[in-house]
């Protein structure tokens, strides 16, 4: 604890003295939602990957106001240049599906164009995303069934649902995911069935000033995989876009997005099969100049306009 406040302490201190001794100067923000909805389910209410409606509008108010929005097929323009102004790119994660049906009217009436980076297990029959699935097993008391399903890849823990959900995003393998898989078709939850954009939703988002980009097919933590099993993400997302859509993603953008959650095998595998298309994390950080092999992000969720204002100031001086 003391640590902990240390750290943020030093933080904020570094923050003001690189405010007096820096100029700011232009610079690219790239702002990073989930989900844009004013009713999310109860059990995963505290994983603040939700932004309600009200407020995302009053964020994109201010970042249409204050920044000129780009796409990310822009970029290129600024690889080598300095930046003429603060430049804004809106992005979204996952893709959920209050996005289409929240976000998406909000950004077509003021023609602001956006990119979704898209799990493509959500284009399965029974798609799910397997930290919302662990939420929804532990939330409806069957860890225990869980756990035997681990115990039967030979995995083995005994701990309260708190640490237990901690423990699983500690020891990410794919064994965890199958089993988290089996758990929830064995029942699948009709809470899942409409949470995430479909192929149609895909279709007209990407005729009303949307693009989309890869972010894995099972949105794993990808330094915890083999090199075998991290091209298999890539390579199944990346064929299933090219299959069902005939479309050619602008980049990519790693799941959770921290850097302890990828890797150089992760980053060389992206180069690999999507050439000199842009590498996106979300770890929190203004982009002064262009790095297509790491784009930092800023994620957003319910800050007001002060908040809003403070945490792209912070963004840049970190």
């Amino acid at each position: 604890m003391l640590y902990s406040k240390s750290l943020k302490l030093l933080n904020e201190l570094k923050f003001y003295y690189n405010r007096i001794r820096y100029k700011k100067k232009p610079a690219l923000y790239i702002f990073c939602y989930h989900e844009v909805s004013d009713n999310f389910p109860d059990f995963i209410s505290d994983m603040s990957i939700c932004t309600k409606i009200d407020i995302f509008k009053k964020q994109i108010e201010y970042i249409s106001n204050n920044f000129k929005i780009i796409t990310i097929n822009d970029l290129n323009c600024y690889s080598n240049r300095p930046f003429d102004s603060d430049l804004a790119i809106i992005t979204f994660d996952d893709g959920f599906k209050g996005v289409y049906d929240n976000a998406f009217p909000i950004l077509k009436k003021k023609g602001i164009p956006a990119t979704i980076f898209y799990s493509s297990i959500f284009l399965e029959d029974k798609p799910f995303l397997w930290p919302i699935a662990l939420r929804y097993i532990i939330k409806t008391g069957n860890e225990e069934k869980l756990m035997k399903l681990f115990s039967d890849k030979g995995i083995y823990i005994n701990s309260v649902p708190e640490v237990f959900r901690k423990w699983v995003f500690a020891n990410y393998s794919m064994d965890i995911y199958k089993a988290i898989h089996d758990c929830i078709n064995e029942d699948y939850p009709k809470v899942f069935d409409n949470m995430f954009i479909n192929i149609d939703n895909i279709k007209d988002l990407l005729d009303n000033n949307f693009s989309f980009g890869l972010h894995t097919h099972t949105h794993p933590r990808m330094s915890f995989l083999s090199i075998e099993e991290q091209e298999y993400e890539i390579i199944y997302c990346l064929n299933k876009f090219n299959s069902l859509l005939k479309y050619s993603p602008v980049g990519w953008a790693h799941p959770f997005g921290k850097k302890v959650d990828y890797n150089q095998n992760t980053i060389n595998l992206v180069k690999k099969y999507l050439g000199n298309k842009p590498i996106f994390s979300c770890y929190g950080a203004a982009n002064k100049k262009i790095n297509f092999e790491d784009v930092k992000r800023i994620a957003l969720k319910n800050e007001n306009q002060q908040l809003l204002k403070l945490k792209i100031l912070k963004n840049y001086y970190s």
